[in-house]
């Protein structure tokens, strides 16, 4: 009679046996991939370390590199386009300048006057003073625009309309406007302008 105590240590055994083989097998299949792993990493390493000493020392790297990117990358590149665009633009201002007529002063009112006078009545003043003055009563300065209306405007029809021309002269000039009439022989008007504003 065979030992079935005999058979079942052996065959334990042998089960044991194959499981320690089967482990060893694949650690070493394992170790054979990391060490592919680090040699193929090691390569890489090496190829870019000698590329860059190459680019460094005036390799094909170098070459390649056109000296406007290696000059922009400086930043001597920005300050070579800076001069030209400069230069550019000091040859276009450099040309003629038109020439800021200086502020006319008063002389905006009596333009303001005329121009109204003449589109809305069809009638050309005649200049007879143009004063700016400082007011003690008022305390601030006005100006003075005295005028002559020509002798075939009606001096009844053109005094009826002193209200719509002040409103309209206070608007375009900012400030307020009154025209007072003169008592005389001619149609003398004064337009006065208070620079209270």
């Amino acid at each position: 009679m065979i030992n079935t105590r005999l058979i079942i240590i052996f065959v334990v055994i042998v089960i044991l046996i194959l499981l320690i083989l089967i482990a060893l097998l694949h650690f070493l299949r394992s170790g054979r991939k990391t060490s592919r792993r680090n040699k193929h990493v090691k390569k890489k390493k090496a190829k870019t370390t000698s590329s860059h000493k190459r680019s460094a020392a005036g390799g094909p790297a170098a070459k390649k590199a056109s000296p406007g990117r290696a000059a922009s990358k400086t930043g001597q590149g920005v300050k070579s386009r800076a001069v030209p665009d400069a230069a550019k633009r000091s040859g276009k201002t450099s040309g003629p300048v038109p020439v800021r007529l200086p502020d006319d002063g008063i002389e905006k009112y009596a333009r303001m006057t005329e121009d109204y006078t003449l589109s809305k009545f069809d009638v050309r003043l005649k200049r007879n003073e143009l004063k700016k003055y400082y007011s003690e009563r008022h305390g601030f300065y006005c100006v003075d625009f005295t005028y002559t209306v020509p002798e075939d405007v009606s001096f009844a029809v053109f005094k009826g309309n002193l209200n719509d021309m002040d409103t309209a002269l206070s608007n375009v000039s900012g400030v307020d406007t009154i025209t007072f009439a003169s008592d005389g022989v001619k149609p003398v008007f004064r337009t006065t302008f208070y620079l209270n504003k």
